[in-house]
């Protein structure tokens, strides 16, 4: 709520959007997923949302009109929503062997997590430091992550784990 202050009349309305918005783009990804595949949507999703960390600090510095900071936020919640906010969940139970199944997913949630628990406690820090920049960090790493999506990540939609499993190894013999 906060962050729409001095943004938009009422702060509350923008994350009452927000959490509007949010529904609606994961229904939109429940729809997508099967049909485009993890690896088309992942690089869409840090794809989407690396160009709106560009588009907020572009509108924090005040080079673009405030309305587009609103605008940028709901999109990045999009974006998340459709690839980065529910595709990693499930897809280790794609791309690894059951019997290593249960200790990937819990080292990855706890890297998850541990991550999150960062940027919360970080973010305030870079934002003072910072200032409209705050974003262009997260902007890089967003952009590292699409090269992954796009050079390293197998797609794994109408795959079997098998299939899966021969293409990364055939990745590692080359």
């Amino acid at each position: 709520t906060s962050f729409f202050a001095g943004v938009i009349p009422n702060p509350q309305t923008g994350t009452i959007i927000a959490f509007s918005v949010n529904v609606l783009a994961t229904l939109v990804a429940l729809t997508l997923m099967d049909r485009l595949g993890r690896k088309t949507l992942l690089s869409w999703s840090a794809g989407g949302m690396c160009a709106c960390c560009v588009l907020l600090t572009f509108s924090l510095l005040g080079t673009l009109p405030s309305y587009v900071t609103v605008v940028a936020v709901m999109l990045y919640i999009s974006f998340f929503e459709i690839g980065l906010g529910c595709i990693p969940f499930f897809l280790a139970s794609e791309m690894v062997a059951p019997e290593h199944l249960g200790k990937v997913q819990s080292i990855s949630m706890s890297a998850n997590w541990f991550s999150n628990f960062c940027v919360g406690i970080l973010f305030p820090h870079m934002d003072q430091a910072l200032g409209a920049y705050s974003f262009v960090p997260f902007a890089i790493v967003l952009f590292g992550t699409v090269l992954y999506s796009l050079f390293v990540l197998p797609e794994t939609r109408g795959k079997t784990l098998q299939e899966v499993r021969q293409e990364l190894d055939g990745r590692h013999m080359s």
